[in-house]
């Protein structure tokens, strides 16, 4: 079973984090850890996926966005110095707790890359992070997911890295309940789009059980602005304001993100709109989507509410109301 510590680096970085303030639930971190059993037989959450053109994303980008967006891309392509570890050895870095079938898995959908002897002389390993696995829960199932914690770089960035997300609590969102009707969008393994720069990734290497150095070749889930770095990608995608170019901002829509997920409300002329833009800023920079965004909706679930634009009600999804506590 997963230790100790891999439960504090978990309470790390849900703590102080503008996702967790603004949820609905508590992050009950007890029972995101797989038992070797589950690690064994429930599927890990990946698969191929092609990347986003950064500098075609960057043309769609208000100025104000792109600003904060290349900020945050400096620091995924050039950790700080001091993130580099002095002795950073195989021999001393902590093995990851990934099964072989996994890191195969992940190797083959190109999510990490196995690092020969040669290339680490040619390009010696900075820091070496931690990866390991969370359970989480979709569509009714259970499914792991793939966590690289880079400790040195969050360690380097404590003091100065100030998240200046874009989130709200729930309650907040719910005018858009009044709406006619929305569109719903999601991005495939959305943090796996965004490609971490080849010279950068010697600051993004584990190893494993038997002393094989990997190296993250995709954004992972731990770094500290990953989850910004997602929301700015995500807003500018779904035609935010103030987040993209004025002739494609919707304006007559109600557009909210949640890190790489957004619903699109109003009357159903302007949401065909937006989606119309939509797609075309998602085709240009090859962005994908777990399903195609064609139509609108009346009744979904998003942010862990149930919204009905029949009845212009919200309620608590049903899988919201599951993880409830049964006492208070």
């Amino acid at each position: 079973m997963l230790d100790d510590e891999i439960k504090k680096m978990l309470e790390k970085m849900y703590s102080n984090n503008s996702i967790n303030k603004n949820n609905i639930l508590r992050h009950h971190h007890d029972t995101r850890l797989p038992t070797k059993e589950q690690q064994q037989q429930i599927p890990l959450h990946s698969k191929s996926v092609a990347t986003i053109n950064i500098d075609k994303l960057k043309g769609w980008m208000r100025t104000e966005q792109k600003q904060r967006f290349e900020e945050l891309m400096n620091i995924l392509s050039n950790p700080p110095a001091s993130a580099a570890e002095k002795t950073a050895t195989t021999s001393t870095a902590r093995k990851s707790v990934l099964t072989q079938q996994q890191v195969e898995q992940l190797v083959q959908h190109d999510i990490i890359g196995c690092v020969s002897k040669q290339q680490q002389q040619q390009r010696p390993t900075k820091a070496f992070g931690f990866a390991f696995t969370v359970l989480e829960e979709r569509d009714a199932r259970l499914r792991q997911r793939m966590i690289f914690w880079p400790r040195a770089i969050n360690d380097a960035l404590a003091t100065t890295y100030k998240a200046q997300m874009r989130l709200q609590h729930v309650a907040r969102y719910t005018q858009a309940a009044a709406e006619e009707t929305a569109a719903l969008g999601d991005l495939a393994v959305a943090f796996y789009q965004i490609a971490i720069p080849p010279q950068a990734r010697c600051f993004y290497r584990f190893v494993d059980s038997n002393n094989n150095v990997y190296e993250m070749k995709r954004m992972p889930m731990g770094l500290c602005v990953s989850a910004e770095i997602m929301q700015l990608v995500t807003e500018t995608i779904a035609c935010c304001v103030h987040a993209v170019i004025p002739n494609l901002a919707s304006r007559n829509t109600t557009n909210d993100v949640w890190i790489d997920g957004f619903r699109i409300a109003g009357n159903n002329s302007n949401v065909m709109t937006t989606i119309h833009n939509v797609n075309k800023i998602a085709r240009d920079i090859g962005a994908s989507f777990k399903a195609p965004l064609t139509t609108t909706t009346k009744k979904y679930d998003f942010i862990g509410v149930e919204w009905d634009h029949e009845q212009h009600t919200v309620t608590l999804a049903s899988k919201t109301k599951s993880k409830l506590p049964a006492t208070f």
